[in-house]
């Protein structure tokens, strides 16, 4: 998740430079998606993990969304993560799932 938030703001900082003229501000809205229920109610809370060597990169996320540098993390069911087309093994049925959203 750290490294696509970081992907996105990159791309965020592009757009924003070739949209808007403004490099020095991402002014595209990132919204976070996750379908790890654990993570998400990590990012949410106060209370550190207990796996220390999450507690850099949730820290890290918490920072981003605090201030504003990603809008939110939410959570959604496996079933409706569009984004599984490119990553999961089955990609056939993300496709299709992906499709009918759009179409």
């Amino acid at each position: 998740m750290k490294e696509t938030i970081n992907n996105a703001i990159y791309i965020g900082c592009l757009l924003s430079e070739f949209l808007f003229n403004d490099f020095t501000n991402n002014r595209i809205p990132i919204q976070v998606f996750t379908d790890n229920r654990p993570l998400e109610q990590s990012i949410r809370s106060t209370k550190q993990v207990q796996e220390r060597r999450l507690r850099v990169d949730i820290g890290e996320v918490q920072r981003l969304v605090e201030e504003k540098e990603i809008k939110d993390v939410s959570w959604v069911p496996t079933d409706n993560m569009l984004g599984d087309g490119l990553t999961k093994r089955d990609r056939i049925k993300s496709y299709e799932k992906l499709r009918k959203v759009l179409i």
